[in-house]
């Protein structure tokens, strides 16, 4: 049984991406107070396998984000492939400046499932409240999957 509904976890560079998931993590905490939000940190992602290994147990529906620009690409390249061995049920979005330039490659090569482009803090909060809701994410806007 899942101990939480929706949960979103944020990877991210909190040298490079620290200002854009400040901006998503107060949107989320305003805007979908039901989520259970965690933070990883970007270089330190293989050290969190375990934690995210019980969240696909916990979470009902389990959200990861990435925020990145293309300058980030070459650490960005191995972690979708690599954490869907882990946790096989997660859908993965991608947001930042290089998904925004490039959302069809993001989608085809990096593996993403969604990728949210231009001012994402809204377009995240929509995609939550669809998944929380069990409503089909065709609907939310700035969106491409």
């Amino acid at each position: 049984m899942a101990h939480y509904d929706v949960c979103f976890v944020l990877i991210y560079d909190d040298k490079v991406n620290k200002y854009t998931a400040n901006v998503l993590i107060a949107a989320i905490e305003s805007y979908a107070r039901y989520t259970k939000l965690f933070l990883m940190p970007l270089d330190k992602i293989a050290n969190y396998v375990q934690e995210l290994t019980l969240l696909n147990e916990k979470c009902r529906k389990l959200i990861v984000g990435l925020t990145f620009m293309t300058t980030q690409i070459d650490e960005i390249r191995n972690i979708v492939p690599n954490l869907r061995k882990t946790i096989p049920k997660a859908l993965f979005i991608a947001g930042g400046a290089h998904a925004s330039g490039d959302p069809y490659g993001t989608l085809t090569r990096l593996g993403f499932d969604i990728i949210v482009y231009g001012e994402g803090e809204a377009t995240v909060v929509d995609i939550l409240n669809s998944v929380y809701n069990d409503e089909d994410i065709n609907s939310v806007r700035y969106r491409i999957y």
